[in-house]
């Protein structure tokens, strides 16, 4: 995953994950390995607002529920001091897509679609596209 500086030369997309589960951050890590370069893997929407604004990571990728701020939260949070990065949602159920869509997020995926859509949503986002996993469009 690459996008182009002002140079034309490519760099890798850099990420930061937010999950309140160990496991999942871990199998994210994995996931997206290849293709970008994980900057910070934070457990709940706290670090997670704290690792954006210090990193300036090109996309975030953030379960919806963890406890505290939610990365629902996290988000908002991020865009009332003015930080417009773009996130990846990711849920085990989600059920308001339209909704997180309209609040600013850039994609949503269904925790069961992370391994063949996760790489695809975080390059859509990077791109200020919209991408719905296709569970994630069943709701």
């Amino acid at each position: 995953m690459h996008s182009y500086d002002g140079n034309n030369r490519t760099t890798t997309l850099r990420v930061i994950v937010a999950d309140d589960c160990e496991g999942t951050r871990r199998a994210i890590e994995q996931l997206l390995a290849d293709s970008c370069t994980v900057i910070r893997a934070v457990s709940n929407g706290r670090e997670l607002v704290g690792a954006a604004i210090a990193e300036r990571p090109d996309v975030i990728v953030s379960d919806v529920n963890m406890p505290g701020i939610t990365g629902i939260g996290a988000m908002q949070l991020l865009q009332d001091g003015g930080h417009r990065f773009p996130f990846v949602l990711v849920s085990a159920a989600p059920r308001d897509v339209s909704a997180w869509i309209e609040l600013g997020a850039r994609c949503v995926v269904d925790k069961i679609d992370m391994a063949t859509d996760l790489v695809e949503a975080i390059e859509a986002a990077a791109r200020g596209e919209v991408y719905i996993s296709r569970h994630a469009l069943e709701e």
